[in-house]
Order: C-alpha cells, then structure tokens, then sequence
C-alpha cells in the first residue's frame, strides 16, 4: 500500500499537541478530521484554536508525517456529538431556526468559517516529489 492512500476518522478535539494515533502514521491513513464549531465557539464571537483545539497544529503534524487531512468543518459534522457540533449559545438565541437560511444563523456560521479560515490560512497543500514517485 502506498503512502497515504487510505483514510480513517480522527475527531480533532481528541488531539493532543505533538499526537496524534499511531494507527494513522503506521498504515499511512489520512485523517479525516471533524472540526466541531462549539469546541472552538464556546461563547458567541470568542474563539479558542490552543492547545487540544489546536487545528493549525493537527494538519501541520500530519504533514510532517507525509499524510493529507480531509477536514470536516461544518458547520453541522453530526458524528454523534452533542448539537451535531453545533454551539450551545445558539439554542439561546431567540427564534434562530439552526439548519435554516435564517440570516442570523447564516451569520453565525460565516463568522466560524472565517476564523478557521484564518487558522488556516497559512499552511499550504504542497506533495515532494522523490525518485519512487516522479516519473520522468
């Protein structure tokens, strides 16, 4: 099997920094990594990527190992998590239909997916090439 040519689910909020399973690096899995919105969201408008939600940190460790990361984001991963990932402060808000094109939620969410963008935003998506797998 080649490097990298499989993929199993991670839950990115089961990460620790510097580890991530040995199952991955081993078989050369690439992670699918759900990104759960009320990890990082815990109150409207205050995020937290440190430490355990260090997103940035994930996908840079699973480069280093050679591995892509399918990421999940959301704003709704299911996965059997509470809300679907979605924050708790939404039930709060005042007739906000969630899943919906309510503006107010529509705003809620871009605003999450722009501050992972930003966490993102920097690492970039690159493949070296070596003697076994560039053809010439």
């Amino acid at each position: 099997m080649g490097r990298g040519n499989v993929s199993g689910n991670f839950c990115v909020g089961l990460f620790q920094e510097r580890w991530m399973p040995a199952t991955y690096f081993k078989y050369q899995f690439n992670p699918v990594a759900y990104v759960f919105w009320n990890f990082h969201e815990r109150q409207p408008g205050e995020f937290d990527f440190s430490g355990q939600a260090d997103i940035a940190e994930f996908v840079r460790t699973a480069q280093e190992e050679g591995l892509y990361v399918i990421l999940r984001p959301g704003p709704y991963v299911c996965a059997e998590w509470d809300f679907g990932g979605y924050p708790s402060w939404l039930l709060k808000e005042k007739d906000l239909v969630y899943r919906s094109k309510d503006p107010r939620f529509l705003s809620y969410c871009e605003r999450y997916i722009k501050e992972l963008g930003k966490q993102l935003s920097c690492i970039h998506i690159y493949r070296i090439r070596t003697k076994a797998t560039h053809n010439t």
